[in-house]
């Protein structure tokens, strides 16, 4: 696998949208967004409505996000469009992520800013997507967004987590620097693990490993899958099974055999 050379280009394990693992029985469940936006408890997201003076290069699925439709999806529908599979009940955002302070993410063709209902929907996005398993959808958003105004993006909304106290019940924020992060914030990731397993919070440190795997199999690249090698070798003792059992999953993701892993990193680890 050549790591990521072009903004368009995605590894088969996100643009399939891991239909075999995506989601468990509660996420099968079909919308219950109606025409007005609302969910079945009546909360109101921001992402209904679509304004007329919308870029042209915004995808259909930031235009028109699943969960605004007023038809529930067949299971039909939902088997040949896995985005349509959504949770009775959608995600909100959490009160500390301030969106209009966020840095813009822009669109890679005509390097506009994502209207705030596409952002909003982007976030939803990645509030619905589980280690492993990205929402569906990402598949056909991410190829169309900046990576250095996305990368940006998301070093503000971890920045934000941060300065909540990084609680758990937000961890798809951390989730999400897997499909944001660039060199910097890969690094800055690599450092929050240790620090996190320094501090005894050692939970947090292992989701950050599974974060690390995911950013692998999806930059295609090396360095966070020599993080977690020298997390399973070198790491604190806590952290070098479950930092072990990443990197095999990245590597599976990624189509690599354990010879080829070994030939792939062994020898710029010095191993």
């Amino acid at each position: 696998i050549e790591p990521l050379k072009a903004q368009g280009d995605l590894p088969q394990w996100l643009a399939t949208g891991l239909q075999s693992t995506a989601a468990p029985a509660a996420v099968a469940a079909a919308a219950a967004a109606g025409d007005d936006g609302r969910t079945s408890d009546g909360h109101a997201h921001a992402t209904a409505g679509a304004a007329p003076d919308q870029p042209h290069d915004l995808p259909e699925l930031l235009r028109h996000p699943p969960w605004q439709r007023s038809k529930k999806p067949s299971a039909k529908d939902k088997l040949d469009q896995p985005w349509l599979k959504l949770p009775s009940r959608l995600p909100s955002l959490p009160v500390f992520v301030a969106s209009g302070r966020l840095a813009p993410a822009r669109l890679r063709e005509s390097g506009q800013a994502l209207p705030p209902p596409a952002l909003e929907a982007l976030l939803t996005m990645f509030m619905l997507s589980k280690p492993g398993a990205p929402y569906a959808g990402m598949a056909q958003v991410l190829p169309a967004l900046d990576r250095a105004a996305l990368a940006a993006m998301g070093r503000d909304l971890h920045r934000q987590w941060s300065e909540a106290a990084c609680p758990n019940e937000d961890r798809w924020i951390l989730l999400a620097q897997a499909w944001t992060a660039d060199a910097g914030a890969m690094q800055n990731l690599i450092d929050d693990i240790a620090w996190w397993a320094g501090m005894g919070a050692f939970g947090r440190a292992k989701f950050g490993l599974s974060v690390l795997a995911d950013m692998a199999a999806f930059q295609g690249s090396d360095g966070p899958l020599k993080a977690l090698v020298r997390f399973a070798d070198k790491g604190k003792p806590s952290l070098r099974k479950p930092a072990l059992e990443q990197v095999q999953k990245a590597a599976e993701r990624m189509g690599m055999t354990p010879d080829e892993l070994g030939d792939r990193l062994i020898p710029d680890l010095g191993l």
